[in-house]
């Protein structure tokens, strides 16, 4: 089980903006599996409870196929509050499990940061780890014209001669 604490107590507003945001997502992924175009891009629009912006996402299909029995048992486990609003409680330690772990499946399936308004982590924007053996040519975190937030972590155990990683290169990143 996912420590509850890794979610904010959120409450009235936030807490069904919060739980409305995660679990029409991991509901989507479900619904969209079987679309062809399932890693296309979409630009989706975030609760104002989101800090930051999570701008355009893909859902990585390697994800969501490991992750699956996951993502149904915990859309099912969900869906009670979708159909009965009134029994979301912010404070329960069960309930902020469950958004934790949604968004924990929602950060790995899109590669990006999900924070929510109040929390000590970093805002929501791209996440990058990668994590490499030997390197000998080139590993970059991120290369892109424009990023608002990123996060980027890399671990390299040997760079080879004429090796190199760049965390994160382009225009505009901040």
């Amino acid at each position: 089980m996912v420590d509850p604490l890794s979610f904010p107590v959120l409450a009235g507003a936030a807490l069904n903006q919060a739980f409305n945001f995660l679990f029409g997502r991991l509901a989507h992924t479900l619904d969209s599996r079987d679309d062809h175009d399932q890693e296309d891009v979409e630009q989706i629009a975030v609760p104002a409870v989101v800090r930051g912006e999570l701008g355009p996402v893909t859902a990585t299909s390697a994800v969501v196929e490991a992750r699956l029995p996951e993502i149904q048992e915990l859309v099912g486990t969900l869906s009670v509050y979708e159909r009965k609003p009134e029994r979301l409680d912010g404070t329960d330690a069960a309930v902020r499990a469950d958004l934790a772990r949604a968004r924990e499946l929602l950060e790995q399936i899109y590669g990006k940061r999900i924070t929510f308004h109040g929390e000590e982590r970093p805002g929501t924007g791209a996440r990058v780890e990668q994590r490499i053996e030997v390197l000998a040519n080139e590993a970059i975190g991120i290369r892109a014209s424009r990023v608002r937030s990123a996060d980027v972590t890399q671990v390299v155990g040997q760079v080879r001669t004429g090796g190199s990683i760049i965390g994160i290169d382009g225009d505009d990143i901040g």
